[in-house]
């Protein structure tokens, strides 16, 4: 006997695999068969009675809680007319507006008060008078900038000498780096030429003899 259960235990244990899930379904066999147990043996329930003397205190107990219920409900709805029964009457129209703002509670301020500062008002400017001043200190800012170009020669009406560079009618002058202004030389004549940046016509003349 011993023999066939050893040879039997080596047949099962030789393959991992199997003896694996064999091992598996063992367990699960355990846990449904123990839960088939429980289910069909439910734990028994006690149930304790009171005594008869017990039972009558009870209810005595309960009738004057049950007593005493009634007697205060009775008294609120004697104190209360709407739960009695007896109708509420309500007023057709409303004694106060429900959308006044009270002054109690939010004061109106008083524009006579002699505690606010007069301030007094910057006299205001129109449109023009704005574009008129900003078109004013553009036209400073061309002449100011105007003033680094020095004009040596003009020949013949065609060509002019500036800062020891040759212009031509229509070239554009380069001035200092950083300028935001572009100057054009517009017309040559005998001793001054007419320079032009932003529609704005700058005459430079040329230096009098001898200095």
């Amino acid at each position: 006997m011993k023999m066939m259960l050893r040879r039997l235990w080596i047949q099962i244990s030789a393959d991992r695999r199997r003896f694996a899930a064999l091992c598996v379904m063992v367990i699960v066999g355990l846990l449904l068969w123990a839960r088939l147990i429980v289910v069909s043996h439910p734990p028994r329930t006690a149930i304790a009675t009171e005594p008869a003397g017990a039972s009558s205190q009870t209810n005595l107990d309960r009738a004057g809680s049950a007593h005493s219920q009634n007697a205060g409900v009775s008294s609120a709805a004697a104190r209360s007319p709407s739960r009695s029964g007896v109708p509420i009457q309500l007023s057709a129209v409303p004694l106060s507006d429900p959308f006044v703002i009270s002054p109690q509670y939010f004061p109106k301020s008083n524009p006579d008060s002699t505690n606010t500062i007069d301030v007094p008002k910057l006299p205001e400017k129109s449109v023009e008078d704005l574009a008129r001043l900003a078109y004013d200190r553009t036209t400073a800012q061309i002449r100011s900038m105007a003033t680094q170009f020095k004009l040596e020669a003009a020949v013949g009406g065609s060509m002019a000498v500036i800062n020891g560079k040759k212009y031509r009618v229509g070239e554009a002058m380069l001035g200092k780096e950083g300028d935001q202004f572009q100057f054009k030389l517009v017309e040559i004549r005998q001793r001054s030429v007419i320079l032009e940046c932003q529609n704005r016509q700058i005459e430079l003349q040329m230096a009098p003899p001898g200095t």
